[in-house]
Parts: structure tokens; sequence; C-alpha cells
């Protein structure tokens, strides 16, 4: 079976530490539920812990300020080891958990970085995760999402309720042919991390949508990620400029709730196992009858309600049905109609959107489970909401920002004495406008929250 059920994406507060400019929206602080604050600190560790002895490492630590006006100041697990160079930090606090939550990027040496994921609960570090490495490999600094869920499922015959927890983390990183967006998840089951996760190009999505024209993008433009909680409680959006396209694009990840998750693993093996027992040129309408039976069969054990069961039934059999007998794969077929169940059942179980460029079509990724555990796989539907050429923006700190819906975005860069910037119209984009910075105007932090807003109302 795979697995992601209708997750809820929390308000999580984001820190980005050691970011460039045009951050400034973020700050080098964050509150905990409980009124306490939580503090980077990075540095050596003499200038950290000037009473401390031995090695003068380069290190994270993290400050605890607790509301009666004491405060625990520690080292950050796997940042003092060697001469590992740690920077590009970034916190989030998961608030229904109590947890906080740590990425950060850790230079090995000169050509090797790797990047790193703790959460702290108050009491205890976690194990750190390594989430990607890589040989000279610039790289900006994660931006997290928060999404929760509970599901359901049979182990040895006995139904468990599965608590999990997924981090979502996107950021820009240096390759041959420019700057690259990349995507993945982080899945905690009950606390444990499912020990695996895959790390997606945001290059591969479709539709492309025009192109824009790559030779005028501005490096800091194509290194602009922005990733918040989505249109609704089940939801995340990301928005990002792919440097091959010169295109500015916003996707929205949704989880696949669990039952769904189920009955599209099911079918699939069904699928497979069924098929294969057919040969080329045979009636595929005993096909399509059993596996029509087998869907509502496996919806029923999901505790799918009889309507959706009865749709999902019939589509999967018309599916089948309309193969061509002489060229069936039952591998390929099974995947396409796993695909169709999880995009029809997002669809009747909360995911109303029609997307932008006129197609329903999300794509579909999945991570297994191998902690060796009787859990399944997990699914992401991946769907583009908007994508237009890129505006020609100068060499400066530039920031995204999206709408609710995440249909819209506005385009900011951050100049000596103004904040200027663009929102998206229609295909385009609007003419420059800007706002003053300085003594006479707006400090930075400010101006950017006006834009922010302004991008959130739309």
């Amino acid at each position: 079976m795979r697995y992601l059920a209708a997750a809820t994406a929390l308000a999580a507060s984001l820190l980005f530490f050691a970011a460039p400019p045009a951050a400034a929206l973020r700050h080098d602080v964050i509150l905990g539920a409980g009124g306490e604050v939580y503090k980077l600190h990075l540095g050596y560790r003499s200038e950290i812990f000037p009473a401390s002895s031995g090695s003068d490492t380069f290190l994270l630590a993290l400050e605890v300020l607790h509301q009666d006006g004491s405060s625990d100041l520690m080292v950050v697990p796997d940042t003092d080891i060697g001469d590992d160079l740690e920077s590009t930090a970034a916190l989030i606090y998961e608030e229904r958990s109590r947890t906080l939550f740590l990425v950060w990027d850790s230079r090995v040496n000169y050509i090797h970085s790797v990047l790193k994921l703790a959460s702290f609960d108050g009491a205890q570090w976690s194990d750190a995760i390594t989430v990607r490495g890589g040989w000279l490999t610039p790289r900006g600094t994660p931006q997290i999402a928060v999404t929760r869920d509970k599901y359901e499922v049979e182990i040895d015959a006995e139904p468990q309720v599965i608590h999990r927890t997924v981090l979502h983390l996107a950021w820009w990183e240096g390759s041959d042919d420019g700057e690259e967006v990349l995507y993945t998840p982080i899945i905690l089951e009950n606390g444990v991390y499912v020990g695996n996760h895959e790390v997606f190009s945001m290059a591969s999505l479709e539709p492309a949508g025009a192109p824009g024209a790559p030779a005028l993008l501005s490096e800091d433009l194509a290194r602009a990620v922005s990733l918040r909680s989505g249109r609704d409680a089940e939801t995340v959006m990301l928005g990002f400029v792919d440097s091959l396209t010169a295109q500015v694009r916003t996707v929205e990840i949704r989880p696949t709730p669990g039952p769904l998750s189920s009955v599209a693993d099911g079918l699939r093996a069904q699928i497979i196992e069924l098929g294969s027992l057919a040969a080329p040129g045979d009636d595929l309408q005993i096909l399509a009858t059993q596996i029509r039976r087998e869907v509502e069969l496996l919806s029923n054990r999901a505790h799918l309600n009889p309507g959706v069961r009865s749709y999902l039934a019939q589509q999967v059999y018309r599916l089948v049905a309309g193969t061509d007998p002489a060229s069936l794969d039952p591998s390929a077929l099974a995947d396409a109609a796993s695909n169709l169940v999880v995009e029809l059942g997002n669809q009747l179980l909360g995911d109303r959107l029609v997307n932008v460029a006129g197609s329903l079509r999300a794509q579909i990724i999945e991570l297994g489970d191998r902690t060796g555990g009787q859990e399944p796989p997990h699914i992401f539907a991946l769907r583009v909401l908007s994508s237009r050429p890129a505006p020609i923006t100068p060499a400066a700190p530039t920031s995204l920002f999206l709408s609710s819906d995440g249909r819209e975005v506005l385009v900011a860069w951050q100049g000596e004495e103004r904040l200027g910037y663009v929102e998206s119209a229609g295909d385009g984009w609007s003419d420059e406008a800007s706002l003053g910075l300085g003594p006479d105007g707006l400090d930075l932090g400010a101006a950017l929250h006006i834009l922010q807003q302004r991008a959130e109302s739309r």
C-alpha cells in the first residue's frame, strides 16, 4: 500500500539564519508555544562559549530563553565535529508536537557539503538526518513547511493508528545548467523518521507553459524560492523559477489521503497479478469487471463512502475496458489505474482545484518505508498552478511572494533606496513599482511585510 493521508498544513513559524538581505522579513529568533524563545548562534566555540576549553571548532548553538528569565545554551549535535563549517540554517517550530526543527548546511571540506536536519523537543535532540550531499555544490537556505495527519493501517491484522509529520523542504542548488530548485518531503511516523526520502527536481514538472528568456534571467531571481502553507489545510505551495526555461512557476503539493493511498496501492498489485494472466488479444471486459470488483473491495476496506467507492470503481473499469488488448502492459496499466485513483480521489475528497493550464492531471511521487515495518509507501500529488515567463529584474537580493491560492506571484528586489517589485498579470507582469527605503521611507522588513500582505490578498 501507499499512504499519504489528508494532511493538516500548520501555520508554522520560519527562521532563516545567515540569509541574504532580501530575507529581512525573517528574524534570528523564533517563539515557542510556552513563550520560550529559541535563538541560533553561529561561530567558533570560543566566541559562543567563552569559558569552554578544547578545540575551537566552528559550530551552531541553540539558546533557549525561558519565561522565568533563565536560559540554556547548547551545541546543536553534529555541528562541532572536526573542521566542518556550518551555514545557511533554518528553524521551524511545529506547534502541535511542540517540536523545534533545524536544517543546516555543513561544509565538510572545500568541495563537499551536506544538508542536515534534526529536531529538539525541549529536552533532547533527535539524531541528525542527512538530507542531501554534494560536491562543489552551492546551495541556498532551505525553506520549510509542515503538515501533520493521522491514519489507520492494518499491521499483522490489527488496526494501528499512525501519527505522521511531514517536513516539506525546498531550496536552490547550483548545477551545470544553472540554478535548480529541489524539493524533498521528510516523513516522521509516530515521531520516528521512516528511513527514506528522495530529492526531486522541480524542472521536470509539466505542463511547462510559455518559455521566458534564460539569457536575461538574473541569478538572484533564479535563486528565489517560496514555500508556504497551502490554500487549505491539506496542502503546501511552492513558488520558484525554472532557470532552464526562465519561467516563474507555482506548484501545489498535496498529500494523498491515507485510505485512498491504500486503494491505489492494492489496485496496482491486483492489476499486475490479474493482467499477467491475460493473453494478448483477450477480451478485456472480463478483466475490467474483475478489477472493478477489486476497487470496490479495497474501497470498502478503506472505509470510503459508497458514492466514492462506486465512482472510482466505474472510472477504473472504463480505463481497463478501453485498453487495446493487443498492447496490454499490466505494469503500465497498473500505474495508470493507480494514478487515476489518486487523482480522482483527491478531487472527491477535497481537492476542488482546476489547474490554470487547463489540466487536472497531477504528477505523482511516492516514497517507501525502509524501516522494515509493514507501513505502506507515501504518495504526494504535485500540480502546477501557474507558469509564466520570468520578469527581467536587476542583480539584487530577490524574493517571491505567493497569493493565497498560489496562482499569483509578486517578485521583489532590493535596491539601495527603494524596494522594487512587479506583480503577475495574466500570463505576464505589471509595470514596475517600488517602495521607498531609509529614513524618509520604510525599513526593509516593513516594506517586505507590506508586499507579502499585498501578495496574499490577491
